[in-house]
């Protein structure tokens, strides 16, 4: 005969499995960066929405602890880069051979409260920090006065391709294809422009990405910017995976904003002929995704790294130590990725932490099933510990070692 506790540990194990056969918002985003990705048209319902709007992917190669932040240089200039990538507009590495970075919602999907104005579009990387007009135009290490293509009388990619010939990569004296609202039904055909030039000059502009110059953004996450995803890269897209940047990327936002970022991986064409390709990997995954927000002001009183002596069937390692707070220990399952969210965020770049990330590849899920086996099995127990270098086991199978793998 079942306990009423048997019962009530089978019905949490149930619901955990049934959640972890659903899509979550890690599919579904890689899915939609695809779908984006592939898509080839022109404009987005007319000349006056040119098809970034609704198209392709933004995308922006950064390094920077809080990555969304504006630099001081783009609250002086006015203008952030990023590149464009889509079927037609593709290059093999991003900015600095940089391996990690994050996505922008397209602005006519963006579910957020606040947009951004794309200002211009180049065929290649521009060294806009050192141009005027919000990196738009006039580049000042050059002799000559560059400025906005049309201006130039610069309307087409092939115009373009006539000015500045495909034998090398220009980088200062090209002009940019001005994309701005105030340019109406000729906003859609200059960023074509922009990606027909790329085509028309082959093998020389796929080496490089292309540059956007976007007005510089505000810093309140999650909604402005309105980020979509952060991504990493892997050789030989970057010469090593981008994936613990990545990793920090996500920690940053949950702590900034209390909301979950996917994370995806980038996989850039190595030639002309290959494609771009985004995928979810829940094991890439450091912040989990939520399903409401946090219910609890804290979920734990106190936690700490403890040493764990070695015996005859494990050795010695690292053991986080929990006390849960009150609320924090009655949580259910909607909360438990919140609970978590929160010591990884506390805790994962801890080197007790990552000192495990060379012997167990999957801690962060085999930390997450451990936390999952205290609440199923030991809830009331007064300190849960929690193992980054333990396997990753089946939660009945946990359970049966008293969550100590």
């Amino acid at each position: 005969m079942k306990t009423r506790s048997t019962r009530c540990c089978l019905a949490v194990i149930a619901t955990l499995a049934v959640a972890t056969a659903q899509a979550g918002p890690g599919e579904d985003t890689a899915n939609a960066l695809n779908a984006r990705y592939a898509k080839t048209s022109r404009d987005c319902g007319g000349p006056s929405k040119p098809v970034f709007l609704c198209e392709g992917v933004i995308i922006r190669a950064t390094v920077a602890k809080k990555f969304w932040v504006p630099q001081d240089k783009n609250i002086s200039s006015g203008g952030i880069s990023a590149s464009y990538l889509r079927k037609d507009a593709r290059f093999k590495s991003l900015v600095y051979h940089r391996n990690s970075g994050f996505t922008l919602f397209p602005v006519f999907s963006n579910p957020r409260n606040k947009t951004y104005e794309v200002l211009c579009a180049y065929p290649n990387d521009a060294g806009t920090d050192n141009r005027k007009d919000r990196g738009c135009t006039d580049h000042v290490q050059t002799p000559a006065v560059e400025s906005n293509c049309d201006v130039l009388g610069i309307m087409t990619g092939q115009d373009w391709i006539k000015r500045y010939p495909a034998d090398k990569v220009r980088y200062s004296e090209i002009c940019s294809f001005d994309v701005r609202d105030r340019r109406d039904a000729h906003a859609g055909p200059a960023f074509m422009a922009m990606i027909d030039a790329r085509n028309l000059a082959g093998e020389t502009l796929f080496a490089v990405q292309n540059e956007l110059r976007i007005a510089t953004w505000g810093n309140n996450p999650p909604n402005d910017p309105p980020v979509e995803s952060t991504f990493y890269t892997v050789p030989p897209s970057s010469t090593e995976s981008g994936l613990e940047n990545a990793r920090a990327n996500q920690i940053e936002w949950w702590i900034a904003g209390k909301r979950y970022l996917p994370l995806v991986r980038l996989d850039l064409p190595a030639t002309l002929k290959a494609d771009a390709r985004f995928s979810y990997n829940a094991a890439d995954q450091a912040i989990q995704p939520t399903t409401a927000a946090n219910a609890c002001a804290r979920y734990f009183d106190s936690a700490r790294f403890e040493d764990l002596p070695a015996t005859a069937t494990a050795p010695a390692m690292k053991s986080l130590k929990v006390v849960p707070s009150a609320c924090g220990r009655e949580v259910r399952d909607d909360q438990t990725n919140n609970f978590f969210n929160e010591l990884v965020a506390a805790f994962y770049r801890d080197a007790a932490w990552q000192g495990a990330s060379a012997t167990q590849a999957d801690n962060v899920l085999s930390m997450r099933r451990q936390l999952t086996c205290h609440f199923v099995y030991r809830r009331y127990a007064p300190e849960w510990t929690l193992e980054p270098g333990r396997a990753l086991i089946g939660i009945q199978e946990s359970g049966a070692k008293q969550c100590d793998n």
